[in-house]
């Protein structure tokens, strides 16, 4: 207020001292102008009339605490240099750390600025705009894709989740099959299996399909016209007479899968060459199978892939409805490529262009595969040159057709190392590529003057066309009466055949059955068997009277150990045979074989009162006689020597088991006999008491002696006898019984001799087959040698065991009531005594193997 009127007055002061400063209509001009000294400092006004106070600018900060937490932040003085007369300058100071205040908050003064609504919805029109984008983009890939996911451009790659293999292989045999029918089984599973090497059986989208099989050493490369190719093949290539081309697929495990149509009739060649087949395939079908290959083939003739270029009588497939429908066009273009390029081989490593096949292409043909390397020689496959080779495939299936045999022999191929598998072999080419020339027609067979003439040219240098040749085979091979007419003729042929086929089976089934009959009553007694066969249950039985005979080879360990085990094969059936004839004639029953072990019932199934102990005494002399005259098959001019021991007594006996069943008994009476046996001496038949006392009532003709009381393990002290033999009378029909025996035996060793020269007579065998029969020679070998080890160190431990007993073996016989002292002078001189009193005997060795009857347990 002081400073207002000092200026008001300072003014007027100077306007009455100084007119010219003096102006009434604007005074602030004039004030602005001069310089005004105030109470507190000079005085500023600018051309505006408005005073320019001094100011002071100054900054908190809080670190100074002794001024106050305040600084000055710069100068700042008055200036009249400058168009308003007056103004303010500030000059920083040059310490000062201070940085100024935005204008205008981030946000605004209120917010407004970091409001971000637009620019969300900025980016949710983003969004969405993406989002129809992508769905727009999903819906074209879904139409230009099939159902499973497979690209219109590409539609003949296969995902190879879509293909599900068919396993043909698994066709085990059961228990229950006749032989004939196993090996026919093991012969359909064993052409499977080599089939499965190189193709299989698999459904794609619920559809039969054939794939062939090859393994990839590296990624196939395409290029366009492979591309363009497989694309006509799958896309564009449909007609009656075109088997449908499915794709190709790759595994995981690097394995290429070819895909076409599977027809269920198979191919031309197994109709035609197959035996099961033939009947299937009326020759009144030729002209129109003939027709049908000339149709597919002018389609493709006509088509985007020019020629087929793998025509054989393989790849000319039947339908359901016996149409021919042509196979693998197009591929060997594919296969011969990329096997020269090395980029693929066969699993079993045999020829890519398999052998069987390679006559039915043109040797020109085959000549550019061999260099397909070579530019100039992959330039000369043009359509025209592609159509005159086809030209040449159906000139030999023509050939193979009308004359139905084969145009050159059966060739094979024989698997290689993968390094030196082949496109085609070489050695097989040569036979499959001679001249053709001239037709040979076979004798009985007659064939039309135009068809040799066709068939020529097929094989010349200017070959006929399509067209004229469906004009010669509609000529020639005309049929009388409708497609239907011919159908029902075919049908008549194959039913009258049919009819055959089952005759002639059934004949076959009739005769196994016999044979499976035959097989069951050597197995089971005949009246079980029925009532197995009716399905009646066989109940256990009790049988009063029957005799149970054992017998066992003397030293059969230690033959086993020093023979090879089919030389022991051989001593037992020859030995088994024998005693199943004696057995056969004189009213026995074998219950079992059991190594060197044989057991014989008499009494039993069929019920006797008195005769059982008679036919087992008969049975056990006519055996050892038996072997008084037979040699061991390997060791010339050595004998066998056995034991025999039978006892009479009750038994009960029943069907044991349902797979495989056997007829047993049981009873004390068997396990008496089982100690008869393993109790007695080599050469002798021992007996007990009780069936000494049924022959001495009933069959005095039988010469018994007195062995006296013996101790057997488990039953105690017992009195047994030898059957010695029969008395003179009766020894005559002894001899005359083993004479027929002889003569029976001789006649079946003969005839068994002729059986196995024919089995075993030899055929050619190829390198493959002897190098598995060395293996499995091999493999018998080390076997044997295995066994024989085992063999020998089982006769060695039972050898020590047996010394080991005799050291504390005690005979009752001596020293009853001394059952603590151990007197082995007596055993000795006492088994000395019995063996002094019994005949010499031819045997082949020391020790002996317990049978399985003479290991049941006592109780």
């Amino acid at each position: 207020m002081y400073e207002g009127y000092h200026l008001l007055g300072y003014y007027l002061y100077t306007a009455i001292t100084n007119t010219t400063l003096f102006n009434y209509v604007q005074p602030e001009k004039a004030i602005s102008s001069m310089s005004i000294p105030g109470p507190f400092g000079e005085i500023f006004i600018n051309s505006n009339g408005q005073r320019i106070a001094g100011y002071d600018v100054l900054v908190v900060d809080k670190s100074l605490n002794s001024n106050n937490f305040i600084m000055p932040l710069g100068t700042i003085s008055t200036d009249k240099k400058c168009p308003d007369q007056a103004c303010l300058n500030f000059v920083l100071n040059s310490t000062s750390s201070f940085e100024p205040l935005k204008d205008v908050p981030l946000c605004g003064f209120h917010g407004e600025i970091c409001d971000q609504t637009g620019v969300i919805i900025a980016i949710a029109v983003i969004m969405g705009v993406l989002l129809m984008f992508i769905i727009i983009l999903t819906t074209i890939r879904k139409c230009c894709n099939g159902s499973k996911g497979r690209s219109i451009s590409n539609p003949w790659v296969i995902p190879f989740q879509d293909v599900r293999f068919i396993d043909l292989t698994n066709t085990e045999g059961s228990q229950h099959m006749s032989i004939q029918s196993l090996q026919r089984n093991m012969e359909e599973k064993q052409r499977l299996q080599s089939l499965a090497r190189t193709k299989h059986i698999a459904t794609v989208d619920q559809v039969y399909v054939l794939a062939d099989k090859y393994v990839m050493r590296d990624k196939l490369r395409y290029d366009k016209i492979d591309i363009n190719l497989l694309y006509q093949m799958k896309s564009h290539l449909q007609h009656d007479n075109l088997n449908s081309f499915v794709g190709i697929t790759i595994d995981k495990a690097s394995h290429m899968y070819i895909i076409w149509n599977q027809c269920f009739r198979g191919s031309l060649h197994d109709h035609i060459f197959t035996k099961e087949r033939q009947r299937g395939t009326a020759t009144r079908f030729e002209g129109l199978f003939l027709r049908d290959i000339l149709k597919g083939l002018e389609y493709i003739h006509a088509s985007a892939i020019d020629f087929h270029g793998n025509l054989t009588l393989h790849n000319c497939m039947l339908d359901s409805h016996w149409i021919v429908k042509l196979s693998g066009f197009g591929v060997n273009r594919l296969l011969v490529k990329w096997k020269t390029s090395g980029q693929i081989f066969t699993e079993d490593h045999t020829p890519v262009i398999k052998s069987e096949e390679l006559h039915y292409f043109d040797p020109a043909m085959k000549k550019i595969w061999k260099n397909y390397a070579d530019r100039n020689e992959r330039a000369l496959i043009t359509p025209q040159f592609g159509k005159k080779c086809d030209m040449y495939s159906f000139g030999v299936i023509l050939h193979e057709i009308i004359l139905k045999k084969k145009f050159v022999e059966q060739l094979f191929d024989s698997p290689r190392e993968e390094d030196d598998s082949v496109l085609i072999d070489d050695e097989n080419d040569a036979i499959a590529s001679r001249f053709p020339l001239p037709i040979i027609i076979p004798e009985g067979i007659e064939m039309h003057n135009d068809l040799i003439k066709m068939l020529e040219n097929c094989f010349g240098s200017v070959r006929p066309d399509i067209a004229l040749a469906r004009k010669i085979i509609d000529t020639v091979l005309k049929m009388s009466g409708s497609l239907v007419d011919l159908m029902i003729k075919n049908l008549t042929a194959y039913t009258q055949g049919l009819n055959e086929t089952v005759k002639n089976r059934t004949a076959e089934l009739e005769k196994e059955q016999e044979k499976g009959d035959q097989l069951l009553m050597e197995l089971l007694p005949k009246s079980v068997a029925n009532d197995l066969k009716n399905g009646i249950a066989v109940d256990p039985k009790v049988y009063e009277n029957a005799t149970i005979l054992y017998s066992d080879i003397v030293g059969f360990t230690s033959l086993c150990s020093q023979s090879q085990p089919m030389e022991v094969v051989t001593l037992l059936s020859g030995m088994y045979q024998r005693f199943d004839l004696i057995i056969s004639q004189q009213g026995g029953y074998k219950m079992e074989t059991i190594g060197d072990a044989y057991c014989v019932a008499a009494g039993l199934p069929v019920v006797m009162e008195k005769d059982h102990v008679k036919s087992i005494c008969m049975i056990a002399l006519l055996q050892r006689d038996c072997l008084h005259h037979f040699e061991i098959p390997h060791r010339p001019g050595t004998f066998l020597n056995c034991r025999w021991g039978f006892n009479s007594g009750p038994v009960f006996a029943g069907v044991i088991g349902q797979k495989a069943p056997r007829y047993a008994c049981f009873g004390e009476a068997v396990i008496l006999a089982s100690k008869m046996e393993s109790s007695g001496v080599e050469d002798r038949i021992q007996m007990t008491l009780a069936s000494q006392q049924l022959l001495e009532e009933n069959f005095p003709q039988f010469v018994c002696s007195n062995r006296g009381g013996r101790t057997i393990e488990g039953i105690g002290r017992i009195l047994t006898y030898w059957l010695e033999g029969v008395n003179a009378g009766e020894q005559v029909k002894v001899v005359e019984f083993q004479n027929d025996l002889n003569d029976e035996l001789s006649r079946i060793m003969k005839k068994d001799g002729e059986l196995l020269a024919a089995a075993t007579a030899l055929k050619p065998k190829d390198k493959m087959t002897l190098a598995k029969e060395k293996v499995i020679a091999e493999r018998k070998n080390e076997e044997e040698r295995l066994q024989r080890q085992q063999t020998l160190q089982e006769a060695l431990e039972e050898h020590e065991e047996e010394i080991e007993m005799n050291e504390v073996l005690v005979d009752e016989d001596e020293g009853e009531g001394k059952p603590k002292e151990v007197d082995l002078t007596s055993i000795v001189s006492t088994q000395m005594e019995e063996l002094e009193d019994e005949p010499a005997g031819r045997t082949i060795g020391h020790g002996r193997l317990d049978s399985q009857a003479s290991t049941i347990p006592d109780n």
